[in-house]
């Protein structure tokens, strides 16, 4: 019985099978790192010891301080922020006890007047 890849080669012998092997199954820095270690003598060399590491060098940063902000730029986010629409929008516990108190505001208003008005258009349709 024999052995044989394409081209019809033969791999009985071994010197064939590992000439085969070898060259075509080894990667090309495979090789390189074999024929390295075949000629470096590294099983002699030790390498020095250094030695305890270098003590640490800290460095110290100052405490960092704000930039004041011109008075100019604080006036016009003091007057932006006071046109702002404050409404409670996170409903608790104590909001859904006493929501009778909470019907008399702004927001609840409009929002009941959206509310109606989705209603009706909804049934329009």
């Amino acid at each position: 019985m024999h052995v044989t890849l394409d081209f019809s080669i033969t791999l009985d012998t071994n010197s064939t099978r590992e000439i085969l092997v070898k060259d075509t199954y080894i990667s090309t820095s495979h090789k390189a790192m074999e024929e390295a270690v075949e000629q470096a003598q590294y099983k002699t060399v030790r390498a020095p010891f250094v030695g305890r590491p270098a003590p640490a060098n800290p460095l110290f940063l100052g405490r960092l301080q704000a930039e004041l902000v011109p008075l100019e730029w604080r006036r016009e986010t003091i007057e932006w922020d006071g046109k702002q629409l404050r409404t409670f929008v996170d409903p608790d516990r104590e909001f859904w006890r006493h929501r009778d108190l909470y019907k008399s505001c702004e927001a609840c208003k409009a929002t009941a007047q959206i509310a109606k008005i989705r209603k009706l258009q909804k049934k329009n349709k």
